[in-house]
């Protein structure tokens, strides 16, 4: 019988890759075939660490992120750049393959939100597309909101604060400091604006995706939900919740 395939590509940090391979998981339970991507060192990571065989490795394959193998991965923006730079080329030439030699051909491209300029490629290709947060709904929604930001003059057209000002999204949610704005975690300014302009080019990249899901329930987040009536919850994505081990710890921390 031919399934559905369904290809998942996480971010590039193990905050992602987890719930991207629960993800994976419960679409296999659901009758799906699922092939799940990593970049080459991303994989390399995994295969060197895996705690437990849980089937998972059959599904993944690889594809280079552009850097070469000295470079440094922590430098994050230059990573984004490089990804979204190189591997547009290589997912398209992967969807050919596949399609070539599995009579599974891939139907759907379901993406990281830090991976969202592949939805380009899906859509070239004919395959639904469906943008996955691996977050909380909140996270989600401060950075959904930064058009609004701007123009409510929170923030300057790079990400900075204009005044220390609490931020608060909606009612039900708790303020926030300007200072704790997800893209203002560098101590150097200048990686702040790259990191702001990532995310600033990653929402026009979801414009043309057809579905958003989650990685939380509207239980937990009501508040946050109200915002984003658009976001369909699948989670909380937990080995546990379909009585399994967890995949495992891949880094020692996340970038």
């Amino acid at each position: 019988m031919v399934k559905p395939h369904v290809l998942l590509l996480p971010g590039p940090t193990q905050g992602h890759v987890i719930p991207a391979i629960e993800l994976g998981q419960r679409l296999i339970k659901q009758g799906s075939k699922v092939t799940l991507i990593n970049t080459e060192a991303t994989h390399k990571v995994i295969t060197m660490n895996w705690l437990e065989n849980d089937g998972c490795e059959d599904l993944m394959v690889s594809i280079p992120d552009g850097l070469e193998p000295w470079e440094d991965r922590n430098e994050f923006g230059k990573l984004m750049e490089s990804m979204e730079k190189s591997m547009p080329t290589k997912l398209e030439q992967l969807i050919e393959t596949i399609n070539k030699q599995d009579v599974n051909k891939v139907t759907c491209l379901i993406v990281d939100f830090w991976m969202s300029w592949s939805l380009r490629v899906a859509k070239n290709k004919g395959i639904g597309r469906v943008t996955f947060f691996p977050a909380s709904t909140a996270t989600q929604a401060t950075m959904l909101s930064i058009p609004k930001l701007i123009d409510d003059g929170f923030i300057n057209k790079n990400g900075k604060p204009r005044s220390s000002e609490m931020i608060r999204l909606t009612e039900g949610m708790p303020p926030l400091k300007p200072e704790n704005l997800l893209w203002l975690r560098f101590i150097d300014s200048t990686r702040n604006e790259v990191h702001f302009r990532n995310h600033v080019r990653l929402i026009e990249s979801t414009k043309i995706t057809e579905w958003f899901i989650c990685n939380s329930s509207i239980e937990l987040e009501p508040a946050a939900f109200s915002l984003l009536p658009e976001l369909l919850p699948v989670g909380p994505l937990l080995a546990s919740n379909r009585l399994a081990d967890q995949a495992g710890h891949f880094w020692a921390e996340d970038l």
